[in-house]
């Protein structure tokens, strides 16, 4: 995700800041901190509703945000948020707040954020829109439609996927 859009999240989530220290000893001590957002710009309306619906969680069981954020990243075509809760008692609300939106991340093209499909490149998983998904195909020389489903010539595998 671009810095702007990431900074943007920073500045009305307080947990979405990474720390200024991010190494100890010279480790990371968390990826966010160390990476950002390690998915598409598309998905930036996704995470703002996450980060969204966590304050609403805690301001109704009125107790203060405190959430340690781990990772942020697509991981075989969806979102993933890696995180911790100190508020126990809210942490099955909390983890279905984040499957919800691993679920619609995958229906959300990454690229652009309109709907889009789980589709496959190369081994790869992506969600793409019909356009956004046309255009990674021509930019890998792939002919519209002949080459949609399988690419003999190069053993790639290039098909949409049905997400259930």
């Amino acid at each position: 995700m671009n810095k702007n859009l990431e900074q943007k999240l920073a500045d009305e989530f307080e947990f979405m800041r990474p720390k200024p220290e991010n190494s100890q000893n010279g480790y990371i001590s968390d990826l966010y901190s160390a990476f950002g957002c390690e998915c598409g710009d598309g998905w930036f309306d996704l995470l703002r509703n996450l980060c969204i619906e966590i304050v609403q969680l805690h301001e109704r069981n009125n107790l203060p945000v405190e959430v340690g954020l781990i990772q942020i990243k697509e991981k075989y075509g969806s979102l993933r948020f890696y995180a911790g809760i100190e508020h126990q008692q809210l942490s099955d609300e909390f983890y279905a707040i984040i499957g919800k939106y691993g679920d619609i991340s995958e229906k959300t093209c990454e690229h652009c954020g309109v709907e889009g499909k789980m589709r496959i490149l190369h081994c790869w998983l992506r969600v793409r829109c019909n356009n956004c998904w046309q255009q990674v195909l021509k930019n890998y020389g792939y002919e519209l439609p002949r080459d949609l489903e399988y690419n003999l010539h190069n053993k790639a595998e290039v098909k949409d996927v049905t997400v259930e």
